[in-house]
């Protein structure tokens, strides 16, 4: 005759079985049959079946750009996991080693959402629940984007990013590495807060900055992501070409995409002229000391040049710096969509960078440096690309040498990107020119004319001049990357 022993057991310590399984947590029993003549071993799964699982422990909760995301620790002898927000279900997870979730269905700017998480056993096709994890809240809050930045002469950093009127307030953030890893924080604690201010960063020091929204609901901050971050360019003298540069104080940003589609590549968009001074500064107009060997601002034969020419006047009175800038910032806003990080040279009517100093800022941060132009004539007349003249000895002259191909593939492409857009194009669209920036550029460098003083300088007709030059950026990536 068979005989059966209950066994009545406290899991909340640690129980061995014959087996090797170690279960702890919970209150559960088992009927072991047995026997006359050999005691069975109790069955693994149906002791496994009958315990109460460990709740989970929810790890973090955070917004991302695709809506709220949640982690937790897993559960031994778990089956899945059932995910509840605002006390519906919301996500079944049949995987027990998959731990995390993000919700993508909560991303309502300034909306409170509330989690809690089950682990469970399917027993019998049943499903044996864990008690409920501890609620986590989090208010979702759209991320927030730095529209400009910049430098002032005591070192200051100005940054301004879009509000989020959902918002309690803004955390900026700034280090001199861009890991943040000893960054400190300056907050703005109010919704209406556009533009903040940093002090205590060394001037001429290279600095990254990045900012976020949070929402204050009792004592506790809701925080959004981190924007994508900018960074303000230090300067090294030590760089190539740098001692030849005799204006360098001032700072270009470069502006890191937030597209998912990154390109991983980075564009240098130079608005010409707008230094102010930098006619009075004379600078070597090739990095070997050699005479120019075609006339441009500069006539042939010249050794020195203008560290920053003041430029043309439009024909309505503005000055082509402005019109230059007015072309540039809208360049800058496609490219950064289109998934390009995006090194600024100047955002303001003036920045204390000459040519040579633009163009060693590009050759350090940048993969192609794109300068803006209007011509001085006055019949609207189109655009065109200045090329590299084909001159042997101005061909043969480094960094010249090494890179006048990829400076005149980056020309036609941005020549058909303009064209394919509708920009109206000056004769064949190329004219072969001995400028500084070509002169002492070692990433691929164009100087596009999208005009003369006479060019339209509506939104609609600069829209398209940007979207062609964008077109035409894009067209030159595809193409050597094949």
């Amino acid at each position: 005759m068979g005989r059966f022993r209950k066994i009545i057991f406290i899991l909340t310590v640690t129980l061995c079985l014959a087996a090797g399984v170690t279960i702890v947590t919970g209150l559960g029993s088992i009927t072991e049959k047995q026997n006359d003549t050999e005691q069975a071993q109790p069955d693994i799964k149906d002791f496994v079946s009958r315990v109460h699982l460990v709740k989970p422990e929810i790890k973090k909760i955070s917004s991302t750009a695709e809506g709220i995301k949640l982690t937790w620790t897993a559960v031994e002898h778990a089956d899945g996991y059932q995910v509840k927000r605002n006390g519906k279900t919301c996500k079944n997870i049949t995987n027990p080693e998959e731990v995390s979730f993000l919700d993508k269905k909560a991303k309502k700017n300034g909306r409170k959402y509330k989690y809690v998480i089950y682990a469970y056993r399917k027993v019998n096709g049943k499903k044996i629940k864990s008690e409920p994890s501890e609620s986590c809240t989090q208010y979702y809050l759209k991320k927030t984007g730095i529209n400009d930045a910049s430098r002032g002469e005591n070192g200051d950093v100005n940054v301004a990013w879009t509000k989020n009127d959902k918002a309690s307030g803004y955390e900026i953030q700034y280090d001199e590495k861009k890991n943040f890893y000893s960054a400190q924080s300056v907050y703005k604690r109010k919704s209406s807060a556009d533009h903040g201010k940093i002090s205590g960063i060394k001037a001429g020091k290279t600095a990254y900055v990045r900012v976020r929204s949070y929402k204050k609901a009792g004592k506790r901050k809701y925080y959004s992501q981190w924007s994508a971050p900018v960074m303000l360019t230090g300067w090294n003298q030590k760089w190539e070409y740098a001692g030849n540069s005799k204006i360098h104080s001032g700072t270009a940003v470069l502006y890191y995409t937030d597209s998912p589609d990154k390109k991983k590549k980075t564009v240098c968009i130079n608005a010409g002229h707008g230094t102010l001074g930098g006619e009075a500064k004379k600078t070597l107009c090739h990095p070997d000391g050699s005479a120019k060997v075609t006339s441009g601002t500069t006539a042939q034969g010249a050794v020195y040049s203008p560290s920053v020419s003041g430029g043309a006047t439009m024909a309505d009175g503005t000055p082509e710096a402005a019109a230059n800038l007015q072309v540039a910032l809208l360049l800058k806003k496609k490219l950064l969509n289109m998934g390009y990080h995006v090194l600024m040279i100047r955002e303001t009517s003036d920045v204390q960078l000459d040519n040579i100093a633009r163009t060693v800022l590009a050759n350090q941060y940048a993969d192609c440096h794109v300068s803006i132009h209007f011509d001085s004539t006055a019949y609207d007349k189109g655009a065109f690309v200045i090329n590299v003249p084909d001159i042997a000895s101005y061909r043969n002259m480094e960094p010249v040498a090494s890179c006048w191909r990829q400076h005149n593939e980056l020309a036609e492409q941005i020549l058909r990107g303009m064209q394919d857009k509708g920009v109206k194009i000056y004769g064949n669209g190329t004219t072969g020119i001995d400028l500084t920036q070509t002169s002492y550029s070692r990433v691929p460098s164009v100087d596009v004319e999208v005009g003369d003083t006479k060019t339209s300088l509506a939104r609609k007709s600069l829209e398209t001049i940007s979207d062609g030059i964008a077109a035409g950026v894009d067209r030159y990536f595809t193409a050597v990357s094949k």
